[in-house]
C-alpha cells in the first residue's frame, strides 16, 4: 500500500483529541487515524501534551482535599464485582454487488446504516450512512470512472477507504484525508484502479462544466 501523504492539520487533530469536533467530523478523523501510523503518533503526542498541561495547573486547596478524600474512599472500598461486558454489535463489510470492503475500526459499528446504492452513469455508485438529520456520503468509482468537474459551497472532507483516485491537484490513496472548499475546483478520476471513498460535505456539490451542470438539480445525492 502506498504511504499516506494527506493528513488532517495539527489544529484539527488537536480539536479531535480534546473532543471539540462535531460527531461526524470526529468520525472522519478517527477513521483516518485508524489507518495512519503518523497521525496515531501525533494524537498520542497531543494527548500527552494536554495531560501535562492539566497536571501542571495549580489546584485549589479545597480541590486537593476533595481529591484526597475521593482517592481514600476508592482505596478503602471493596473490589467491585465485574459486570458482564456490553455486547458490541457485530459489523459487516460494506457490500456493493459482489464486492466486499472491510472498513477501519471507527466505522465498523455503523455499517448497518449504509443505504441502498444508487448508480450514476456506468461507473459511479453512491450511498449514505445516515445519522439523524445528517449523513456521510459513500462514493464508489469503478476504474476509469470520474465525477464531473465541480466545486463546493462549503467544506468537503474526503477519505479514501480502498483503491485511489486523482484530480488536478494530485493522487490520493487508501487513508488519504483530503479537505476541499469553495476555493477548489476539481475532477476526481479513478484512473488506475477502482476507488471507495467516504465524504462529509457541508453543502451539495456544484457542477461547473459541460453536461455535468445537468446534475446540479440532484447534486444533494452526490454531496
Amino acid at each position: 500500500m502506498s504511504m499516506i501523504s494527506n493528513h488532517p492539520d495539527t489544529s484539527l487533530l488537536a480539536d479531535y483529541v480534546s473532543g471539540q469536533l462535531d460527531e461526524l467530523t470526529a468520525l472522519m478523523v478517527a477513521t483516518h487515524v485508524d489507518l495512519c501510523p503518523h497521525c496515531q503518533q501525533q494524537c498520542a503526542a497531543l494527548e500527552a501534551h494536554q495531560a501535562a498541561l492539566w497536571l501542571n495547573e495549580p489546584a485549589a486547596t479545597s480541590a486537593d482535599a476533595e481529591l484526597e478524600q475521593m482517592l481514600g474512599a476508592i482505596l478503602a472500598a471493596e473490589p467491585a464485582v465485574a459486570k458482564t461486558a456490553t455486547k458490541v454489535p457485530a459489523h459487516s463489510p460494506i457490500i456493493l454487488g459482489e464486492q466486499r470492503f472491510e472498513v477501519p475500526r471507527a466505522l465498523q459499528r455503523f455499517t448497518s446504516r449504509v443505504k441502498p446504492w444508487r448508480r450514476f452513469g456506468s461507473k459511479i455508485w453512491q450511498s449514505r450512512l445516515e445519522f439523524g438529520d445528517r449523513h456521510l456520503q459513500l462514493l464508489f468509482m469503478d476504474q476509469q470512472g470520474s465525477v464531473p468537474q465541480h466545486t463546493h459551497k462549503g467544506r468537503e472532507i474526503t477519505l479514501v477507504l480502498h483503491g485511489g483516485f486523482e484530480d488536478e491537484s494530485g493522487e490520493y490513496r487508501m487513508g488519504d484525508f483530503v479537505l476541499r472548499d469553495g476555493s477548489h475546483r476539481h475532477t476526481p478520476v479513478a484512473a488506475h484502479e477502482s476507488c471507495l471513498c467516504i465524504a462529509l460535505t457541508e453543502a451539495p456539490l456544484h457542477f461547473t462544466s459541460g453536461l455535468g451542470r445537468l446534475l446540479n438539480p440532484i447534486a444533494h445525492w452526490l454531496g
